[in-house]
């Protein structure tokens, strides 16, 4: 199967004019790509050696449109190469016309991590969707965005809407204190205990923070023990709490347990039951004592495709140990 994207229809007429601006930014990456398509990094890397002389074009449009237009032009993309991740970056010449004036006012109001660039030109792609090779022409420049209009879909949140995440927490007790950060440019917000619980049973601490909270879907709550958590000989019992905040609405608990058990008094083992006030003792944290953090993250929708065969690559199976130690 052929495929053929937007043909370039840009003459020398701008080479010539002043650019506004050089900008350095990731162009695209191999492997599978938003539009479904697969790009093995050898074949993108032969598509490129044309581009890594020629230099391309960046025309501001939207992927899969029929023709990109002399105005179109944003400007020039130079000294493109490919690093070791396969991620291909460039130089982008904004040139002194209507579509470099528009993405010029894109970028100083979001930053780059709203444009969206996508490889274009001729080739060949296989049954499953894998580029078997490609002649770049030039690169579509679409404006990512924020929200989808197709029902129950997520869309990953470029950098910039990360900066302003809406996390709704309700108090189930009125002790509850909310999550904070310590300071500005933390990773993780303080998690504070309202109230302590021991299970026999399972030998560990039950913390109760006394709160539920809400995030729209597409984003998730991970909580974490902190940095001073190694000042204790408590863990996290599954290590790293996973709050799907978008539909559960139940109480933020966190549970810990020692690395050694809680061994019993005499009068404990004689009468079978536990002294309360003694265990608590022994307790990693107390109610009103910091005993986590929580960190806002998003998440993607999977898709599942079940295939007989994947792409090869140069480490194949080499698991544990197969680079050294």
């Amino acid at each position: 199967m052929y495929f053929q994207t937007s043909q370039t229809v840009c003459t020398e007429d701008y080479q010539e004019k002043e650019s506004m601006k050089e900008i350095t930014t990731k162009l695209f990456s191999c492997g599978l790509n938003k539009n479904g398509r697969v790009y093995p990094k050898e074949v993108m890397e032969n598509a490129l050696e044309n581009l890594k002389e020629n230099g391309g074009w960046g025309l501001l449009c939207h992927p899969g449109t029929e023709y990109g237009k002399l105005e179109d032009s944003i400007g020039k993309v130079d000294e493109i190469k490919m690093d070791e991740n396969g991620d291909v970056l460039g130089k982008v010449l904004l040139f002194d016309n209507p579509s470099g004036k528009a993405c010029q006012t894109i970028l100083d109001t979001y930053g780059k991590s709203v444009l969206h660039i996508t490889p274009a030109g001729y080739g060949e792609v296989d049954k499953d969707g894998v580029i078997k090779y490609m002649n770049i022409s030039h690169f579509n420049i679409d404006i990512m965005k924020e929200k989808s209009e197709e029902k129950n879909t997520v869309v990953i949140p470029n950098i910039d809407s990360l900066k302003n995440v809406t996390v709704k927490f309700k108090k189930l007790d009125e002790n509850a204190v909310i999550p904070s950060y310590a300071h500005d440019g933390d990773v993780g917000m303080d998690i504070t205990a309202t109230m302590i619980e021991y299970d026999v049973d399972k030998d560990l601490y039950i913390y109760h923070t006394g709160l539920t909270c809400e995030t729209e879907f597409g984003y998730g709550i991970f909580l974490f023990p902190r940095s001073s958590n190694c000042k204790t000989e408590a863990y996290l019992t599954n290590h790293v709490g996973i709050v799907d905040s978008a539909i559960y609405r139940g109480e933020i608990q966190l549970r810990y347990k020692n690395r050694r058990p809680y061994r019993r008094s005499i009068w404990e083992i004689l009468t079978g039951k536990i002294n309360h006030k003694r265990v608590l003792k022994f307790a990693p944290y107390q109610p009103g004592d910091r005993v986590g953090q929580m960190v806002v993250l998003p998440y993607p929708k999977v898709n599942i495709k079940v295939v007989d065969e994947l792409s090869e690559t140069e480490r194949g199976t080499g698991g544990f140990g197969s680079t050294g130690k």
